[in-house]
């Protein structure tokens, strides 16, 4: 972040954020009654997207899981790829397609799976936070192509074709604690372009980078607390959302933190809020670069000594233990989705009131964890018709049919 950091010190933002609902007139409020659902396999320990291209496959989504232990079969946390057919009525069984994924650069086997992106040509590029890497994964020939090493990347998109092909990836930096631990930090973010035969070139500057995706001539990002229009390879960025503060139902000034974006259509980006935080905690934690640091460092610290890991290993590696992040909450599903008209940008804010998901899972915990979802939402991408909605702690996805967010849109 470097010089740059201090512009995200200041608790008041230097651009005017775009209207956020004021009222439950201005929610778009709808229901899981017609929802239906992937289920994934019960051994799921991680998933925090798919991913999906038309031109390669009109009928599948692609999964990135990481599973749970299994005796005499599986190690823990193996990367194995799975696939789904959306379009169909009714819940759907995601199927394994490829496993387990091995690294040329890592013995591990244990890999964490972020954002993903899959290209006209059948390739699927991964992001691998907990080893700081990015890589390709021919579905074809079920090899991995490439890894490139990237600090804390956490969501990934392909723009181009062929020789020509560019890869962006929101991530993080690496610094020296006192000249000799090198620490991985996601809160210093770090937009990197892979082109192939290059080493990555990276724009600095940012706060965390959740999400990165590209639409017309310019890439959406989001930094938890806001959304940025940014032009690649140049200093331009534009705020797109400001503060993002949900003032609906709740009557709580609270900021959404943006996660993944994907596109909507031809003219639109879509996000989902996976959770929301007070305005003192954005201003604090996410805009005051030095604070997140310090708290991000901290939160290594009791990683480590959850998983008895070497204290070198935990720094470098940025993922956190999801006992900080996994969490059971009764608000709705939130969604933003951002429309360019005419040179600017509309933002349509809806709810999603997860009553039947909750009702489903509400009896025993193994059932829970098989039948609940939450409005824990990392990921949501447009697919025949449907907003498949990936939840990272749930072992199923949510398909919500488009047509009342089209409408809103129309």
């Amino acid at each position: 972040m470097g010089a740059s950091l201090g512009r995200y010190c200041c608790c008041c933002c230097s651009s005017s954020p775009w209207p956020s609902p004021k009222s439950a007139s201005q929610v778009h409020r709808l229901n899981d009654k017609i929802a239906s659902y992937i289920n994934l396999p019960d051994e799921t320990k991680f998933v925090e997207s798919c991913a999906y291209n038309a031109r390669y496959d009109m009928d599948h989504i692609y999964i990135p899981l990481q599973l749970k232990k299994k005796a005499g079969t599986r190690t823990e946390g193996e990367l194995h790829i799975y696939r789904a057919q959306v379009g169909d009525a009714g819940d759907i069984q995601a199927d394994p397609f490829i496993g387990p994924v091995r690294l040329t650069s890592s013995t591990s086997s244990s890999l964490t799976p972020f954002g993903t992106a899959l290209t006209d040509d059948g390739k699927l590029w991964i992001c691998i936070y907990n080893k700081n890497l990015v890589i390709e994964v021919d579905l074809e020939t079920h090899k991995v192509l490439n890894e490139v090493s990237v600090y804390a990347p956490n969501d990934v998109c392909v723009s181009g074709e062929g020789d020509d092909k560019v890869v962006y990836v929101a991530g993080g930096s690496q610094w020296k604690l006192s000249g000799c631990c090198e620490v991985t930090d996601p809160t210093r973010g770090k937009l990197y372009t892979i082109r192939r035969g290059e080493l990555p070139e990276f724009q600095d500057g940012f706060p965390t980078l959740a999400g990165v995706e590209e639409s017309g001539d310019a890439l959406f990002v989001s930094l938890l607390h806001e959304v940025q229009r940014v032009s690649p390879g140049t200093d331009a960025r534009e705020t797109v959302t400001g503060e993002t503060v949900w003032q609906g139902d709740d009557k709580c000034c609270k900021v959404w933190l943006a996660d993944n974006i994907q596109r909507f259509g031809e003219n639109a980006v879509i996000i989902p809020a996976y959770r929301t935080v007070s305005k003192g905690f954005t201003c604090m934690c996410l805009q005051c670069g030095l604070i997140g640091a310090i708290g991000n460092c901290f939160l290594q610290c009791g990683t480590c000594l959850c998983h008895c890991e070497r204290c070198r290993e935990a720094f470098r590696d940025p993922e956190v233990s999801l006992k900080y992040s996994i969490r059971d909450t009764a608000e709705p599903l939130r969604i933003l989705i951002l429309e360019e008209k005419w040179g600017s940008y509309q933002a349509h804010h809806f709810e999603v009131h997860l009553t039947n998901a909750r009702s489903r899972g509400a009896a025993g915990k193994q059932k829970k964890r098989k039948y609940y979802f939450d409005a824990n939402v990392t990921n949501i991408m447009h697919v025949n018709g449907m907003l498949v909605c990936v939840n990272f702690q749930q072992p199923r996805i949510l398909l919500l049919p488009d047509g009342p967010f089209r409408e809103a849109l129309s």
